[in-house]
């Protein structure tokens, strides 16, 4: 089954992502990795590792991109901004700036992006039965996790230039996984633990929502023209980004 979909206008969808870092059902101020205040505007945030992408997902994953940044520079790329003819992403945007990351030493050859929701406009996160995440279910959600992500990219220019990813829907596909933030799950802390005091609390819950894996959107080529001088490598190209 194709890991990417494009969905109506800009939106596409990145099926069986590995989800880092994730801050979904809470906003939260960014910090770096010394806990330094870098962004005090609390958002949404994740970064997300793409599985493995053939070719054609590729080519779906770079139209959706360039779009964006043509959308965005009407009258022209930034200084010190290229395509490269290899992968068909732009170079020369600054590293916090550009929503794809280095790849991770873990997942070699598998594209790494990181995405982000305003308070104003949260991100819809549900479950696997569509039924949406509140932030008592925080413990669900991990760093290690199997998701879906829909969203979309966009370029701005705020004093610097850049391209974004925005989280529109995640959904929690597998949670049964092997932690990547090394800390250890509620059920294995507490399992052959007698004196634990049992009951728990219970799972929340709330109508479906609707769509998430609704087929259908524009084909492939929806009114898409590859910029002049760059784009896409045609198929039977090798990229960085395939294995």
């Amino acid at each position: 089954m194709a890991a990417i979909t494009h969905l109506k206008t800009r939106d596409i969808r990145i099926s069986n992502c590995i989800v880092s870092f994730p801050k979904l059902l809470t906003a939260e101020v960014t910090k770096n990795g010394a806990g330094k205040v870098i962004n005090a505007t609390p958002r949404f945030t994740a970064k997300f590792i793409a599985p493995a992408l053939d070719q054609a997902d590729m080519q779906l994953l770079v139209q959706r991109y360039q779009q964006a940044v043509l959308e965005g520079n009407p009258t022209g790329m930034p200084e010190g901004w290229a395509w490269d003819q290899q992968t068909g992403f732009v170079t020369g945007v600054q590293t916090n700036y550009h929503c794809f990351k280095a790849p991770e030493s873990q997942f070699p050859g598998q594209l790494v992006f990181a995405g982000a929701a305003s308070e104003k406009s949260p991100p819809t996160v549900v479950d696997q039965n569509r039924v949406r995440m509140t932030p008592d279910r925080q413990s669900e959600l991990f760093a290690g996790c199997i998701v879906t992500v829909v969203g979309h990219f966009y370029a701005y220019d705020q004093g610097t230039p850049g391209i974004s990813f925005s989280i529109d829907v995640v959904q929690l596909k597998d949670n049964n996984v092997t932690r990547l933030d090394n800390k250890i799950g509620v059920d294995d802390a507490l399992d052959g633990d007698d004196e634990a005091p049992g009951g728990g609390g219970q799972m929340s819950t709330g109508a479906p929502v609707p769509g998430l894996n609704a087929a259908g959107g524009p084909p492939p080529s929806d009114n898409y023209v590859p910029p002049a001088g760059g784009g896409f490598v045609p198929p039977g190209d090798a990229t960085n980004f395939l294995v």
